[in-house]
């Protein structure tokens, strides 16, 4: 990845952290297709499309990242979130119960995660 890219990415991550996908896709939009081929760049995508509530298309990049990195419990989290939002509980259900058993192997997301229990039956019983 060049240093273009790379700084395109973090530009994305703060806005995300900002709360603004609508600029942080803008600024993904503008990497090089290289870069469109990396983790990276297909969670930041997933995650702006999810918070713009444009869910189906957030799966796709999510799918992606999770093909690329697929130990990646926060990748397993946002496609049950997203699953869950189009109305595919039973893959939602799989996502999550794939990001429990990777946290039971990794304690770096142990308390990203808290209870992942506790996570399924918020995620499954919210309303929107």
């Amino acid at each position: 990845m060049n240093a273009s890219d790379a700084r395109r990415l973090l530009e994305a991550e703060g806005y995300l952290e900002l709360e603004l996908p609508k600029q942080a896709i803008s600024c993904l939009m503008a990497a090089s297709d290289e870069t469109r081929d990396q983790f990276e760049w297909s969670y930041l995508a997933g995650e702006s499309l999810r918070l713009m509530e444009r869910y189906e298309q957030a799966l796709v990049h999510f799918e992606r990242a999770r093909y690329e990195r697929p130990s990646d419990v926060a990748t397993y989290i946002n496609l049950g979130w997203c699953y869950k939002r189009t109305e595919q509980l039973d893959r939602a259900i799989e996502a999550l119960q794939a990001a429990e058993a990777r946290c039971k192997r990794s304690e770096e997301h142990t308390s990203e995660l808290q209870s992942p229990c506790n996570l399924v039956c918020r995620l499954l019983l919210e309303k929107k």
